[in-house]
C-alpha cells in the first residue's frame, strides 16, 4: 500500500523567499552611497571578491578517499581566521595578515590564543610610470611577488584590488592608471617618457576612463567626490541679498509699466457717467 501524506504538500510556498526577499545592507544600497556612480560600484564589487588563499592550501575536491581505510569523507575548505590591522593599509603585505588561533605545542596542557604575524621589513621598491622610489614595510611574500611580476608596476598592475587590499597599494595602483591614462608621466626625457609608456599602455585595455577616476577610493573619499562634482555642476550658491536684489528690481520693471498703461488708456466719456461720478460720495477730492 502507498503511502499517502494527511497533510497536502504546499508547493507554493517554496518561492516565498524569493517573493519577500530582502538584500543585504550594503554600503551601496544605504543612505548616500546608493547614489554612488557605476564604475565606483564596480571597483567595490571587485574589492569585495574572495582573495586568493595566503594562509593555507584550499581544497577543491568535493570528496575525499582515506588511501589506508577507504573511507569517504567529505571535503572541507575552512580558511584561518585573519586580522588586518591599521598597519597593513599604510604597508604592502601582499594580502598576508594577522593569523588568531590558539597554541597547542602540549596536547597534555591546556591551549592558550596566540596570534602569529607575518615577518616584515623597510624596503625600497620603484615605480617606473611614477618615477618615483617608494619606501614602506612590506612582507617577503610582497618581495617574492614583485620578483614573479618582473616588477612593482606589474605587481600592482597585474593584482586585482581583491588580493591588493591595502589602501597604499591600492592608491599607488590608481596614480599609475591615471598617469597611464592621459599619458603625464613624469618622465624628463621624452625617448624614456614614450618608452615607458609603450610598455604598460596594454594594461590601459581593460580600464575605461570613468573607472579610472574611481579605482583605489575608499568609500567616504567617493562619497565626497560624488558631492563635490554634484556642487560643481549645479555651479556656485549664489547670497540671497543678490537674490532679493533681483526680485525687487523686477517688482519695480512691473510697477513701471503698469503705470505707463494706465496713462495711456482713453478718458471716462462725458454724459451720464460724469454726472455719476459728480454725485459718487466715496469720491476723493483732490
Amino acid at each position: 500500500m502507498a503511502h499517502r501524506r494527511l497533510v497536502p504538500e504546499n508547493k507554493g510556498l517554496q518561492n516565498v523567499t524569493k517573493l519577500y526577499y530582502v538584500p543585504k545592507p550594503s554600503v551601496l544600497n544605504e543612505g548616500r552611497g546608493r547614489n554612488l556612480p557605476d564604475a565606483f560600484k564596480r571597483f567595490y564589487l571587485e574589492l569585495i571578491q574572495e582573495p586568493a588563499a595566503v594562509h593555507h592550501i584550499p581544497e577543491k575536491r568535493k570528496y575525499i578517499r582515506d588511501p589506508a581505510t577507504g573511507i569517504v569523507r567529505r571535503g572541507q575548505d575552512d580558511p584561518p581566521p585573519v586580522i588586518y590591522p591599521k598597519a597593513f593599509h599604510k604597508g604592502l603585505w601582499g594580502g598576508a595578515g594577522i593569523l588568531k588561533g590558539f597554541s597547542h605545542n602540549n596536547p597534555k596542557l591546556q591551549r592558550f590564543p596566540k596570534y602569529w604575524a607575518p615577518q616584515y621589513e623597510t624596503s625600497v621598491v620603484y615605480s617606473e610610470v611614477l618615477d618615483m622610489f617608494i619606501t614602506t614595510i612590506m612582507t617577503k611574500r610582497t618581495i617574492q611577488l614583485i620578483h614573479k611580476h618582473y616588477g612593482f608596476d606589474h605587481y600592482l598592475l597585474q593584482t586585482p584590488a581583491c588580493d591588493l587590499k591595502s589602501d597604499l597599494a591600492l592608491k599607488i595602483k590608481r596614480n599609475i592608471l591615471l598617469a597611464l591614462d592621459k599619458n603625464e608621466l613624469p618622465h624628463t626625457n621624452p625617448e624614456k617618457r614614450e618608452q615607458v609608456y609603450n610598455a604598460y599602455k596594454h594594461y590601459l585595455e581593460k580600464y575605461d576612463s570613468e573607472f579610472i577616476e574611481w579605482y583605489g577610493l575608499k568609500i567616504s573619499e567617493a562619497i565626497l567626490k560624488m558631492e563635490f562634482e554634484m556642487e560643481k555642476a549645479a555651479g556656485a550658491p549664489q547670497p540671497l541679498k543678490v537674490l532679493y536684489r533681483k526680485e525687487f528690481l523686477q517688482e519695480l520693471q512691473e510697477a513701471d509699466i503698469k503705470k505707463e498703461e494706465l496713462e495711456d488708456q482713453p478718458a471716462p466719456a462725458s454724459g451720464i457717467s460724469s454726472i455719476f461720478s459728480k454725485l459718487n460720495p466715496f469720491k476723493r477730492n483732490n
